[in-house]
């Protein structure tokens, strides 16, 4: 067979594999390992077996996610994001479907900071769904608004799988983080959009609720405790973009910029440290 007919061949046999429920990884592992064998030798491929895994985890470029990881675990566990959900709340509740407008809007602004998909749409089921379904929100639109701003943590920088996706394909970190920008906050908008238009459309599944005692001055006061949120973003997308930073440094800029904010906050405790750890 020639080289393009076994790739073809590898491809059906990986689908089948999947179809059966093996491991994703040991599937591929298992049709490169052949597939390397066919098109060369038993020699090369047992080669690569020990080689290629080796060389892809020990990228530096790696580094970058645990990192990230740890950044938004060190802001979710000290409250920081319970506070931006709470500031989101008072500004856009009046709306239709404000919480869930508050959930898209919050979810971009933990995916800024964790660059996790799961870490978002866990934060966000977290703080967002008992919020809405205390309110009256519908449960398919309460729980659909906190699992679809899981999608933004793949986009916003700095994204875990735009890291994976670059290093896999050779191409530069950094100019794929801030690739994600703009589609990101675009996702963040769409998905505000569509929760408004539904509300709109039919109130009973998303009731507004009362912010009849809220100022304007209680709402700029919601401001003041969520700024190291969009200085820590801005500052990692401007030291990747400027070229001040590689996007490995930036991630433990970005873990040193929270902690200190937290340090100052006098929110930086043990307990949140050793748990932040933990998760990542």
């Amino acid at each position: 067979m020639s080289g393009i007919t076994i790739g073809f061949v590898a491809m059906g046999v990986l689908i089948l594999l999947l179809a059966l429920r093996m491991s994703i990884g040991l599937a591929l592992t298992l049709v490169a390992f052949v597939g390397i064998a066919l098109v060369r030798n038993p020699q090369v491929a047992i080669g690569s077996l020990g080689l290629v895994p080796y060389e892809f985890m020990s990228h530096w470029t790696l580094s970058a996610i645990p990192m990230f990881v740890l950044m938004g675990a060190l802001a979710s566990n000290s409250g920081m994001m319970s506070l931006l959900y709470s500031a989101l709340r008072l500004w856009l509740g009046r709306l239709p479907g404000g919480l869930g407008i508050a959930t898209s809007f919050a979810g971009a602004g933990f995916a800024a900071l964790s660059g996790s998909s799961i870490a978002t749409t866990a934060a966000m089921g977290k703080i967002a769904v008992p919020e809405m379904l205390k309110a009256g929100y519908d449960k398919g639109l309460a729980t659909g608004a906190a699992a679809a701003v899981g999608t933004i943590g793949a986009l916003i920088p700095p994204s875990i799988i735009m890291v994976l996706y670059a290093t896999f394909a050779e191409e530069s970190v950094g100019k794929m983080l801030i690739a994600g920008l703009i589609p990101g906050v675009l996702t963040a908008a769409g998905y505000a959009v569509l929760i408004f238009l539904r509300a709109w459309v039919n109130p009973a599944i998303a009731p507004r609720i009362d912010l009849s005692g809220v100022t304007f001055r209680d709402k700029m006061r919601s401001l003041g405790p969520i700024w190291p949120i969009p200085v820590v973003a801005v500052g990692i997308i401007v030291a990747i973009y400027g070229g001040y930073a590689t996007a490995t440094e930036a991630s433990a800029l970005g873990v040193v910029i929270v902690a200190l904010v937290l340090a100052v906050q006098r929110k930086l405790t043990w307990a949140i440290i050793v748990e932040s750890l933990k998760q990542t």
